[in-house]
């Protein structure tokens, strides 16, 4: 479970921000998190609350989205979208298993409010 570890992580840049911008509450955030990022979507605002507590950021709306996992047939050339990639990802449209992983391996901060 590196959720926690990730977590960890946004807190520590939500703080930074804050700190650089004279920002006294962290508010809220948002959250992009893709299907094949190996991090769970429903882990993280539990853990956020969590680490966040007795700080500038307690109680801080933590807003996640998440972002499908998109992959490009190399045989045909069709894109396929995976909401929630199984065990076998195949191409969509001809069945080949050549796939390049276009969108949806990341996770990124897109928005930290501060007051």
């Amino acid at each position: 479970m590196h959720e926690l570890g990730i977590m960890k992580d946004v807190l520590a840049t939500a703080l930074r921000v804050a700190e650089e911008n004279k920002g006294k509450k962290v508010t809220k955030i948002t959250l992009r998190v893709g299907a094949m990022s190996g991090i769970v979507p429903r882990f993280c605002s539990s853990m956020f609350e969590v680490i966040a507590k007795d700080t500038i950021a307690e109680g801080c709306e933590m807003i996640v989205e998440e972002e499908p996992a998109v992959f490009k047939c190399l045989d045909c050339g069709e894109q396929s979208i995976y909401e929630n990639p199984g065990h076998e990802i195949k191409c969509l449209s001809c069945g080949s298993h050549s796939l390049r992983l276009i969108t949806g391996y990341k996770s990124q901060i897109v928005n930290i409010g501060i007051i």
